[in-house]
């Protein structure tokens, strides 16, 4: 009752010590067995709508590419680019190889790091051009076949933590807590969403097995959400008769 805790997590971590408590005073004797079945966790994790960019956010990273100059903006734009418009994790981006794209067929094809599933995903023609930008003007001669790598000698493949500096440079201001760049991914799946791209659809251009571990990534959509309001007398709710008129 006098839980401080305010998070599902801290209440349940909480109760589970006080649990294992009484178990010991069980096994001591001082008290009933079983007494500590009646501190019961019901909590479950809430569900967190994901963060996705504001159109001033998208704007301002805009920006940033359309002034990029030197080698690891010109870098930092086309990883931008990649997260945005195909939402690939930063996992499988700092792993892409220079044969990863064919510029022919405008695919890029990749081994996900994650699941291990291949998957060859159309290349918008904007993200192309980003990369093409950065192989001319930004990228160093290496024998890495790795397509982004460090700007310092040796010339070898970027870590992934490299795609949330990249993150931190484009948007300085840009703090969300737990957010990073898986961000530009749930943007990226979001946008379909509103674009009314099918749910199943979305699920292949993530290289997700199916449309219901799309959850993660979707934010919610405002403009249709809007369509099919509850009223509160639906939910049993009862306001005064002059609420609206306040």
């Amino acid at each position: 009752r006098t839980d401080p805790h305010k998070t599902v997590k801290g209440k349940r971590g909480y109760i589970s010590s006080i649990r294992h408590f009484l178990k010991y005073l069980e096994e001591k004797g001082d008290i009933p067995v079983g007494t500590h079945t009646a501190l019961v966790s019901t909590a479950k994790d809430p569900k967190k709508i994901p963060v996705i960019f504001s159109d001033m956010e998208l704007d301002k990273i805009r920006e940033y590419s359309d002034n990029a100059e030197n080698a690891i903006e010109l870098r930092d734009t086309a990883i931008m680019a990649i997260g945005l418009q195909m939402g690939l994790r930063e996992s499988d981006i700092v792993a892409l190889n220079m044969d990863s794209i064919d510029w022919k067929a405008r695919t890029i094809t990749i081994m996900q790091e994650k699941t291990d599933v291949g998957i060859r995903l159309p290349m918008p023609v904007d993200v192309g051009n980003k990369i093409y930008l950065y192989i001319k003007y930004g990228r160093h001669k290496t024998e890495s076949p790795s397509l982004f790598i460090k700007n310092r000698a040796p010339y070898d493949r970027l870590s992934a933590p490299t795609c949330n500096a990249t993150l931190k440079r484009v948007l300085p201001e840009w703090d969300v807590p737990g957010a990073g760049f898986h961000t530009p991914r749930r943007t990226f799946a979001t946008s379909k969403l509103r674009s009314k791209v099918d749910p199943d659809k979305i699920a292949v251009l993530l290289g997700q097995k199916s449309e219901d571990s799309l959850d993660h990534y979707l934010c919610y959509d405002e403009e249709n959400m809007r369509k099919c309001p509850l009223s509160p007398e639906e939910r049993g709710i009862s306001l005064p008769e002059d609420y609206y008129e306040h």
